[in-house]
């Protein structure tokens, strides 16, 4: 678990005044995107002297979302973290309904995800709630750093999190950083966002990585501005036709190549569909979405950043 520990250079970097693409800034939030998906008891270990904030949402039926989020905050800072996706059946059904509906910010955004921010029912998640903490905390202390994270599905929540406060509440908000998201909303939902956000906002999408090349173009969506990828040289814009359809079966047979060459090529003749339906029987299979999307890929991608 040592791997896994909250450090202090982590607390040090969320408590400045850093920009979101600082280098202690992104692997301090990469950090707390890993540590959402911990149990309680391993969070207690992991976070040493920082408490254990931990806020799921016990879903009712195996449709129904069960959203998970890692609070963290001592003096000065809080750091919102979304748990990814899980090999779950709800957490699939949620990234699967891709159905686009208005945004009252402007545009149209993923209806799953929205659902995802706002459930409410049994169980310690209830967004609204936090928003009414974090706006006394805010008052407070009026110089307090907000930074909201997460990785996978949990890149999409934060993006819509970070929106949700702009709008609603004159919370200020530090960056929100995104590792491995998927697409959220389209063209014109991707713009107001951008503005509402502005330099704040960077979404890591790894080379090969599957999930930011999701939900397609094609079904009418379009990444927020500000996709970035890290490599050895640094952090490298991408653009969101980079992400389209061929790149798209590409990175997913690297990683399907490496299991079942075979099975590859026959899911390669049924074209972008037999692709997909493969990689999601062997991420059922593994439990992962192959090494490129982990969550301990990108912080390792992070390791040497300036």
């Amino acid at each position: 678990m040592s791997q896994l520990r909250w450090t202090d250079p982590h607390g040090m970097a969320v408590a400045s005044p850093l920009p979101v693409g600082h280098g202690d800034v992104l692997r301090a939030l990469a950090r707390a995107s890993h540590l959402a998906y911990l149990g309680p008891a391993a969070l207690e270990e992991a976070l040493g002297t920082v408490p254990v904030d931990l806020r799921s949402c016990s879903p009712r039926t195996r449709v129904d979302p069960d959203t998970q989020l890692l609070v963290l905050q001592q003096d000065g800072w809080v750091v919102l973290a979304f748990r990814g996706s899980e090999m779950r059946v709800n957490d699939w059904v949620l990234n699967a309904r891709a159905v686009l509906l208005s945004d009252t910010g402007g545009g149209r955004r993923h209806a799953g995800f929205h659902r995802g921010l706002t459930v409410t029912g049994s169980g310690s998640y209830d967004w609204e709630a936090l928003k009414a903490e974090l706006v006394a905390k805010q008052a407070a202390d009026p110089a307090l750093r907000l930074w909201i994270t997460g990785h996978s599905l949990g890149g999409a929540l934060a993006t819509l999190a970070a929106l949700d406060l702009l709008r609603t509440t004159h919370v200020p908000l530090q960056g929100v950083a995104t590792f491995g998201q998927p697409r959220v909303g389209d063209g014109a939902w991707a713009t107001s966002a951008r503005n509402a956000l502005g330099d704040r906002y960077l979404a890591l999408a790894a080379a090969h990585d599957p999930v930011p090349h999701l939900p397609l173009g094609e079904w009418g969506y379009q990444h927020v501005p500000g996709v970035r990828r890290p490599s050895a040289g640094g952090l490298h814009d991408v653009t969101d036709a980079q992400l389209g359809t061929a790149s798209l079966i590409q990175s997913i047979l690297r990683e399907l190549e490496l299991d079942d060459p075979l099975a590859a090529l026959s899911a390669l003749a049924k074209g972008l569909e037999g692709v997909l339906a493969l990689l999601l029987e062997r991420a059922a299979r593994l439990g992962s979405l192959g090494a490129a999307h982990d969550i301990a890929s990108y912080e390792a991608a992070l390791e040497d950043l300036p």
